[in-house]
């Protein structure tokens, strides 16, 4: 049984998707500068918008195209911090061949939870 929108709710939820939105390509162009400090901050407000907006009954199915839109934006953040990870671990392969084993940062552990947490949460909205 779906719930009933009311028309502030609506605009509500409306204005979390806008946030979002915003958030995800303001991660995409942190990445793309590599500023991956500010990726994990501006991943964790979005995570908070995704639990507002799941709290919320998610998007509205007449909002299906935000729901794609943001899933678009979500593709892309994943395939650049793969793109990160890989080439990360390019690296580390390098250093290990010269230095011996490294372990993995907490932080670069952290960030990848984060990104996989957010990703979760949309495949839940969908």
């Amino acid at each position: 049984m779906e719930r009933e929108r009311l028309p502030g709710a609506e605009q509500e939820t409306r204005e979390l998707v806008a946030s979002l939105r915003h958030l995800l390509e303001a991660q995409l162009a942190a990445g793309r500068e590599g500023n991956f400090t500010r990726v994990e901050r501006l991943g964790k407000r979005a995570s908070t918008i995704v639990d507002a907006i799941v709290q919320r009954g998610g998007i509205a199915r007449s909002r299906v195209d935000a729901g794609r839109d943001l899933e678009k934006l979500y593709g892309e953040l994943i395939l650049l911090l793969r793109a990160q990870q890989a080439d990360v671990h390019g690296r580390l392969k390098q250093l290990r061949r010269v230095n011996g084993p490294l372990a993995p940062t907490e932080a670069a552990t952290k960030r990848e939870e984060i990104v996989f947490a957010a990703w979760l949460r949309m495949e839940c909205i969908r």
